[in-house]
């Protein structure tokens, strides 16, 4: 069963999860970023003594002015997922900020490493493994975020979760698993449907039971109306998402080539341009990571509205089998594919 306990946080009190075999020695509150030991089991509070019996008597019933509102269903919760989503966009900009800046230098060392890879191979070596190691990072990077959106949904909290610190080895690690959910619920294509799910369990408990793809079977067969609630409210994220790609990609090319036919052999023309291409791709990824947090907030509401599907998670995952596959479909899979980019990449580099 995973252990539960609030932050040592005064101002935060968030309820911390973890597998209780888990051996991880500290966690991080996804909501106020505090590190934290994690308690070797969780303390069971003796049962409250019987109240003495008392003859029920008329009162008038006390009204709280600043009682909550009732809960909605999981539909209107997520349909209201966008304001959500649009409260957290300042610190999607700073993680889409430090993508861009990353992804800058990595394209300055690949490309450095790349003119001298035809006279020294192990330099193309080198820079085949720094781009793998990239993709690993930036996905470990966004995803640790999202996982933190899809915690405080499940807890009932309204504000985005602290951004995640930038430890390589864990954004490392957390890149190996979003393949690895990859793999398991998006490549055979027929998984898809499951892939909230494996992203649920991801969030819950942060280890290789996120690939347990029996257990997601399961779980979307006992709750298959909640199940296809979700992927309806998600659906509609989905279409706006394409909806919004295309608008934001029309009116950049509009305006780009506006401008350069104005003045075609401009110099400042083309600089125009170009800086009406850069903030459209900024713009294009904003909105596709606004719409994700959005969706990854829908994922983290079916846990709190069916709180029944995390806690069928089963208590201890088995590492050593779960493990062996995701690395073996992340090779086959991730190495072939970093080959092909590579094959593709070097003649326009050099070119």
């Amino acid at each position: 069963m995973p252990i539960r306990f609030p932050c040592r946080n005064p101002e935060c009190g968030l309820e911390l999860m973890i597998s209780e075999r888990s051996q991880a020695g500290r966690i991080r509150c996804p909501k106020c970023g505090t590190v934290q030991p994690v308690p070797r089991r969780t303390p069971r509070p003796a049962p409250p003594p019987e109240p003495p019996y008392q003859p029920p008597r008329a009162r008038k019933p006390i009204v709280y002015e600043d009682a909550p509102p009732a809960e909605r269903g999981l539909v209107a919760d997520g349909l209201a997922a966008g304001w959500f989503a649009v409260k957290a966009v300042p610190r999607m900009l700073v993680l889409l900020l430090v993508f861009i800046g990353a992804s800058t230098l990595r394209d300055l060392y690949v490309s450095f490493l790349s003119v001298f890879a035809v006279a020294f191979p192990l330099l193309g070596i080198l820079a085949l493994l720094l781009a793998g190691c990239f993709v690993y990072l930036a996905l470990g990077l966004f995803l640790r975020f999202y996982l933190d959106v899809a915690v405080v949904s499940m807890e009932g909290f309204g504000k985005a979760p602290v951004l995640p610190r930038q430890r390589l080895g864990e954004m490392f690690d957390m890149g190996v698993k979003a393949l690895g959910v990859g793999v398991v619920y998006v490549l055979p294509v027929v998984t898809l449907p499951l892939l909230p799910l494996g992203l649920l369990a991801l969030a819950c408990c942060d280890d290789p039971r996120g690939l347990d793809f029996r257990w997601a079977w399961r779980a979307a067969r006992a709750h298959r109306r909640a199940l296809g609630k979700l992927w309806l409210v998600m659906g509609v994220w989905l279409v706006l998402l394409a909806a919004g790609l295309a608008g934001l990609y029309a009116t950049k090319e509009a305006w780009a080539i506006s401008i350069i036919t104005s003045s075609p052999q401009s110099l400042g023309a083309a600089i125009a341009a170009s800086v009406v291409f850069v903030f459209g791709a900024v713009a294009m990824s904003l909105w596709a990571c606004t719409l994700a947090c959005a969706a990854f907030r829908c994922i983290g509401l079916l846990g709190r509205h069916v709180p029944e599907i995390p806690d069928s998670l089963p208590e201890d995952p088995d590492p050593p089998k779960v493990t062996a596959a995701v690395v073996a479909a992340c090779a086959a899979v991730g190495v072939p594919l970093q080959y092909i980019i590579w094959w593709l990449a070097v003649p326009t580099i050099l070119d």
